[in-house]
């Protein structure tokens, strides 16, 4: 699903868009955690990252402090099997920022097949979070995996998955935060802020070359709330969690 001027569609046709949106599929994953088996599950988007053979998961640090505290805490992908929290391990919160990484234990990893993780490398340095400003023609895209639940004839829930997509630029720079456009992402004359997009990465956005396979650029930033009135997305610096995953 992807986002631009015209509001949201489950069907892109931009190739570059639908390949964004493979990918998240195979790379995010819904972060859930709920007070009890009765409750409704809160969700948040983790993204996978890959480091000296191990899986680590970035997401908001207030998606992933009740992950770890509440009753109950579990990962949902997209045809993969669901992770448990006692198969996690918490490596770095920063509640400041509201950034944070944990580690899946190998034998979790090893169940996800498809599961196409974004590399350590892929992250920008701190000069490149600087560099993003207001009035750039820098396109970004926001990638994350929003999730809704419904209710089976048996009265079963499931968690149905969203890969979501929205593509934009910086608006305005607050101290360490950036703000992104997202008045453009209208169903109508409604702005749409999907819920559970909390710790979703932001990448650079690059046209390929001829012949090139298209790739999403460097993660330069996390998608950590949605201002008070919907139009603007606000982000944090990433690169701190770069500098704590093994080499």
């Amino acid at each position: 699903m992807a986002a631009n001027g015209n509001g949201l569609r489950l069907h892109c046709d931009d190739p570059l868009m639908q390949h964004f949106a493979n990918m998240t599929r195979r790379r995010c994953m819904a972060v859930m955690h709920a007070s009890s088996r009765e409750a409704l599950p809160v969700l948040g988007t983790g993204t996978a990252i890959r480091s000296s053979g191990s899986v680590f998961v970035a997401t908001c640090a207030h998606v992933a402090r009740p992950f770890f505290e509440d009753a109950l805490g579990w990962l949902v992908f997209d045809g993969m099997p669901e992770v448990q929290r006692s198969e996690c391990e918490l490596v770095h919160i920063d509640d400041e920022r509201d950034v944070a990484l944990f580690r899946m234990r190998p034998r979790a990893a090893a169940t996800l097949k498809n599961i196409l993780p974004v590399e350590s490398a892929d992250f920008s340095p701190e000069a490149g979070y600087r560099a993003l400003r207001a009035g750039t023609p820098r396109l970004l895209a926001v990638a994350g995996l929003p999730a809704s639940l419904t209710l089976t004839s048996t009265e079963q829930r499931v968690v149905v998955l969203h890969p979501l997509v929205v593509t934009t630029v910086v608006r305005r720079r607050r101290r360490d935060r950036l703000e992104l456009d997202y008045a453009h992402v209208r169903i109508g004359d409604r702005v749409v802020a999907p819920p559970g997009m909390s710790g979703a990465l932001v990448y650079e956005c690059h046209e390929p070359r001829s012949g090139e396979l298209w790739m999403p650029g460097r993660v330069v930033a996390m998608l950590h709330a949605w201002s008070e009135v919907g139009t603007k997305l606000v982000c944090s610096p990433v690169h701190e969690l770069r500098n704590l995953l093994p080499t």
